[in-house]
């Protein structure tokens, strides 16, 4: 059995290096490429798609289907959770990472994206998270930031109701989702830390293939690098 976990094309708040989290940003035209590159990368390697399941924020659903669009398998239904959101990131949000770094200094910024502990500061007016998305209908609160520890909660819930159950012996399942969301996974999946996880990257448009035995126990893990990397600077 497979799980594909794949983070969005570039965005258009990557691009412009702004804090996005739960912003509602979309991708950028080297995004789109991007997941089509990935959709040939499975391709190549005979991946068949059963599931697709994304977060609630368009640049999660607009990659899934720029990626699901070129599979021979064609469109399937995409199944939205917003527990597969980015973390959000507070009084950050929409903020220049190096105006950040200016303000508040490398190492407070540093622990702000990268401690598993230390939440940003809360953010105190939603006017940073633009057009309400798909979430507001969830019957969720809004939270006012998170940590990375907060992210691996939520995210842990639906690996066991929803992913978990999805895996199939014959197409995969694909997680078309965030750097943090994704963090979290990896460090269910693979069993990491939270010393392990601070330091584990989570790249744009790259496929992570776990392939489990039909007990779930996990066998092998590949990460395929993507065909035109988003810049370092701008992740």
């Amino acid at each position: 059995m497979q799980m594909i976990l794949i983070r969005h094309g570039e965005s258009i708040w990557n691009r412009s290096q702004r804090f996005t989290g739960w912003a509602d940003a979309g991708l950028t035209p080297h995004g789109v490429r991007q997941m089509r590159q990935a959709a040939r990368q499975l391709i190549g390697r005979g991946v068949h798609v059963g599931a697709c399941f994304t977060s609630t924020l368009q640049r999660s659903i607009e990659a899934a289907h720029a990626l699901l669009d070129c599979l021979p398998e064609g469109p399937l239904l995409l199944q939205p959770d917003w527990r597969l959101n980015e973390r959000h990131y507070g009084a950050l949000t929409g903020l220049n990472k190096q105006d950040a770094v200016r303000d508040h200094g490398a190492e407070q910024v540093r622990r702000w994206r990268r401690s598993f502990e230390v939440a940003p500061p809360p953010l105190t007016t939603l006017d940073a998270l633009g057009d309400v998305p798909l979430w507001a209908d969830s019957g969720i609160s809004t939270p006012s930031g998170e940590s990375l520890r907060d992210v691996v909660e939520r995210v842990e819930a639906v690996w066991h109701e929803r992913l978990r159950p999805a895996l199939h012996p014959t197409t995969a399942t694909l997680v078309v989702a965030h750097g943090n969301s994704l963090r979290a996974l990896r460090m269910m999946v693979e069993r990491l830390d939270s010393q392990a996880i601070v330091g584990c990257e989570v790249d744009n448009a790259s496929p992570i293939v776990y392939t489990f035995d039909r007990h779930l126990g996990l066998q092998r893990v590949e990460c395929v690098p993507a065909f035109e990397p988003t810049p370092s600077h701008i992740l």
